[in-house]
Formats: structure tokens, C-alpha cells, sequence
């Protein structure tokens, strides 16, 4: 009589703590962050987080240009985020974070975008960024919208292409137990890459 015995190679593998590969996962999302003159470089080595509706979590630098590309996301919206806590240097900026009575949740991104300069004098948002491609991907983001805590913040500026707040709703739906509410960041849509079989 032949008794079952599975390959334990297969078993092994399948268990070894190596992160088996998402047959959804065929997406990849590419980003890049700018000032209002279409420069990335204030924005070098800056890191994000990336979170898409399965949960998945995704970490990374900007590059020399402020880009960032990620392969093998699920398919469907992510959530980019640049929550990182400014990590100092500066006193002005540490005294604010050290300060007794409120202190401010000063972030590497906020201390960044601050010693750019805005393309108009009076901080109107300018409609013609060098970035934008006229591709329907263009966003004007504050710091207030890829930030956790943003009450110490300027108020958002009327601007010609704001974020899209439904892809943070749908984030939340496709998220068991994720709330909206508790949600933040700018919501982009991944690439699918397309593979043909003949």
C-alpha cells in the first residue's frame, strides 16, 4: 500500500517566509514630485509610503529628480503619503518640534516645500506647471494633503487640478474594516501591464 507524502521541497517553499507573488499584482504606478517650476530636486531622497487597497504597504526614496517608480502593485487606487518626521538640523524647525505647549508635527516634506518659492509673489496656484503634461495625471497637492497632521498648516489654495477625494473613498470600500475618515494622503490610479500570449 502507497501512503501520500507531499513534496516537501513544495511545502517548504510555500512556508519558508518569502513573500509568494500576487497573481493580481501586475500593476505598476510611477510619480513624481514638484515645485511650482516644474523641479524635482527640492524633493531628493525624500521618502514615501505607498498603500493600496489590499493593505499592501510600500516604502521608498525619491530619486535626484523627485520620481518615483513601483512595480508589482494591485491592481486598483493606492495611497501616496510623505508623513516622515523632519528629522533636524535646523533649530527653528526643532525648537517647534521640542516646543513644551503644542508641539508642531513638523515633517521632512513641509520643511522642504517651505524654502521653495511660489511662482506667483501673492501664492496663487499658477494653472501652467512645466510638469504637466496635459495628460489628465497632473495634481496640485499641498503639504496638508500627503501629511497625517496638518492643522499647523496654511489653508488649501484654490487650484486648477486638486486631488481626487474618491479614490481615497474607494480605498476605504475596498479596505474590509478601513474607515474613510481615518484615510490620508493623494489617491493615484496604478498602470496595468499588459501581457499578450499567442
Amino acid at each position: 500500500m502507497n501512503t501520500y507524502n507531499p513534496d516537501e521541497n513544495k511545502l517548504s517553499t510555500a512556508f519558508n517566509g518569502k513573500m509568494l507573488s500576487c497573481p493580481l499584482k501586475k500593476s505598476w504606478l510611477s510619480f513624481q514630485l514638484v515645485d511650482e517650476f516644474g523641479e524635482g530636486i527640492p524633493y531628493t531622497g525624500l521618502e514615501y509610503t505607498l498603500k493600496d487597497s489590499a493593505d499592501q504597504v510600500y516604502v521608498g526614496l525619491l530619486d535626484s529628480q523627485g520620481f518615483a517608480k513601483v512595480y508589482d502593485c494591485h491592481q486598483g487606487p493606492v495611497i501616496l503619503t510623505l508623513n516622515i518626521e523632519y528629522k533636524g538640523g535646523e533649530i527653528r524647525y526643532e525648537e517647534l518640534l521640542d516646543r513644551k505647549h503644542y508641539p508642531l508635527p513638523i515633517t521632512e516634506l513641509q520643511v522642504r516645500a517651505e524654502k521653495t518659492q511660489f511662482f506667483h509673489k501673492d501664492g496663487f496656484r499658477t494653472e501652467h506647471n512645466p510638469a504637466n503634461k496635459n495628460d489628465g495625471n497632473f495634481i496640485q497637492v499641498e503639504v496638508r494633503d500627503l501629511v497625517k497632521n496638518g492643522a499647523h498648516l496654511p489653508p488649501v489654495v484654490d487650484r486648477h487640478y486638486p486631488p481626487k477625494k474618491a479614490l481615497l473613498d474607494a480605498v476605504a470600500q475596498l479596505s474590509p474594516g478601513q474607515d474613510a475618515s481615518d484615510l490620508y494622503g493623494v489617491g493615484l490610479m496604478p498602470k496595468e501591464t499588459l501581457k499578450k500570449t499567442f
